[in-house]
């Protein structure tokens, strides 16, 4: 798994799986198998204040369990960060699809 640190040097991991793309829809309306596929979706890795929602969304369990809020989440997020957490959702995102759309969604990350 994927993971990224806030200045505050709190890890978070991102894990994708059938529960986070769920809770992702619910609480943003983004679709996170679509953000490297789909042009609208493509969109939010523009919009680092939609980005941020998507984030905590993939991290809900883990700031719920640390007694954080989004907002606190919201609040230690630099574009460093963003950009960080973006490329480890990317790939999370990436190693939940099967075949063949895994190895090109990777090897284009890795391009990138």
């Amino acid at each position: 798994m994927a993971s990224f640190k806030t200045p505050d040097g709190t890890e978070w991991v991102v894990a994708v799986n059938v529960l986070t793309v769920k809770r992702v829809r619910e609480a943003t309306g983004v679709d996170v198998l679509s953000l490297m596929t789909n042009s609208e979706s493509l969109a939010v890795l523009g919009d680092y204040v939609k980005l941020g929602e998507v984030l905590a969304a993939v991290v809900l369990p883990q700031l719920q369990a640390s007694g954080r809020s989004v907002d606190e989440f919201l609040a230690s997020l630099d574009a460093t960060v963003v950009e960080q957490a973006a490329e480890a959702l990317l790939r999370e995102t990436a190693n939940f699809s099967r075949e063949p759309q895994r190895s090109l969604l990777l090897r284009a990350l890795d391009k990138a």
